[in-house]
């Protein structure tokens, strides 16, 4: 009857370092990649069908390489919680929009289309948020699965922030001077900045327009010329301004 007691306990000890890898195998984050890198590490394959018990991995002998099979599993566990947060960012930047108002509800409103952005601080407050989230990502050691996908979100957030920065400079100083060019004396008094300043307003009434009808942000702010146009548009502005002061 002695025999039974040390043979259990052998069994049971045998069971204690055997079950920490037998949860890390069961990890449900595991991707194929990870078990490649596990039938590496051990040198065989695990065929993991129905018929698949304990005894097998037993037979396995991955308890000798329950160090590397933890590692791997911390790694998945982690690159799973990385690429969690990438999707809540995708799925944040596919659904985010412009709030579009009239600019004027006047008769030339109705025909002409005059568009504003409003509430383009709550925008600012998520571009941010989203930033910080990348910049987390970046300095992570598990973004290896991921680093193509992060360095693109990355670029188009700064080309999100950059247009949205010159969008809203030239809102605000379109606004300013669409009131004082609207008066027909000053665009009789001053040709040269009335016709800057119809090119531009050509230009912002499109763009608006556009925005409009497609309202994401991430696809006006990011689709081809728009940061281009919106720059070019400041710094005429910018001379029309000078002219009024000189003026």
């Amino acid at each position: 009857g002695n025999y039974v007691v040390p043979k259990l306990k052998e069994l049971v000890d045998e069971f204690k370092v055997f079950l920490p890898v037998v949860l890390d195998l069961r990890n449900p984050v595991l991707k194929p990649r990870h078990w490649d890198e596990i039938q590496e590490t051990i040198g065989q394959r695990i065929l993991r069908d129905k018929n698949f018990t304990l005894g097998m991995l037993l037979e396995l002998r991955v308890v000798d390489f329950k160090e590397q099979i933890s590692e791997i599993s911390m790694s998945a566990t982690n690159e799973a919680l990385l690429e969690d947060i990438l999707k809540k960012i995708e799925n944040t930047w596919s659904h985010l929009e412009f709030q579009v108002s009239a600019h004027k509800e006047t008769k030339e409103f109705a025909a002409d289309g005059l568009y504003i952005i409003t509430g383009a601080d709550e925008i600012i407050a998520v571009l941010e948020d989203s930033q910080v989230q990348i910049t987390t990502i970046k300095g992570s050691r598990y973004i290896g699965p991921f680093k193509s996908q992060v360095e693109y979100w990355d670029n188009q957030l700064i080309l999100v922030a950059e247009t949205l920065d010159e969008w809203i400079i030239c809102q605000r100083n379109w606004l300013y001077l669409e009131s004082i060019f609207s008066a027909t004396d000053i665009q009789r008094q001053m040709p040269t900045e009335h016709k800057l300043f119809a090119s531009v307003d050509k230009s912002w009434r499109d763009l608006m327009r556009k925005t409009k009808d497609i309202p994401n942000v991430l696809r006006s702010t990011t689709a081809d010329g728009v940061l281009a146009m919106l720059q070019n548009n400041n710094v005429q502005l910018e001379k029309i301004q000078k002219g009024l002061e000189e003026y």
